[in-house]
């Protein structure tokens, strides 16, 4: 919960009922926990894997709840966001990978690698993963 604040009390303090109330205490909970691991986390790989599932609402409480997220959130909506992935599924497909987990792994572990700066090409992760 919000800085003490108790979903329960500002439901009813609001008029909120059924599912209003519920979804407020969902958002509550689900902006709570991603504000205690946000202000935790300063690399790119971890703030995608915190916020790639919420949604604008979500990380606009955040930055209410707490200023000190600010510049996670926009980092993530103004960088993280809008940067290409370096290779697709079907790029792996093409150099003879094969389709499955260890697919998804591969393009996960490139990702990490991109947002962190150890890959910057798309030649390189595929070298990297020694698909070359």
């Amino acid at each position: 919960v919000l800085d003490g604040v108790d979903p329960a009390l500002a439901a009813e303090r609001f008029g909120l009922q059924g599912a209003q109330a519920s979804s407020l205490r969902r958002l509550a909970a689900v902006v709570g926990d991603l504000l205690t691991a946000l202000l935790a986390s300063r690399a790119d790989d971890e703030l995608e894997s915190l916020l790639r599932h919420s949604d604008e609402q979500e990380r606009a409480l955040l930055v209410a709840a707490d200023p000190a997220a600010a510049d996670a959130v926009l980092r993530y909506e103004n960088h993280i966001v809008t940067l290409e992935p370096l290779l697709r599924g079907d790029e792996l497909l093409a150099a003879g990978m094969e389709e499955g987990q260890a697919l998804g792994e591969a393009l996960r572990r490139v990702r990490v690698g991109q947002l962190r700066g150890d890959l910057s090409t798309p030649e390189e992760a595929l070298k990297w993963l020694g698909l070359d």
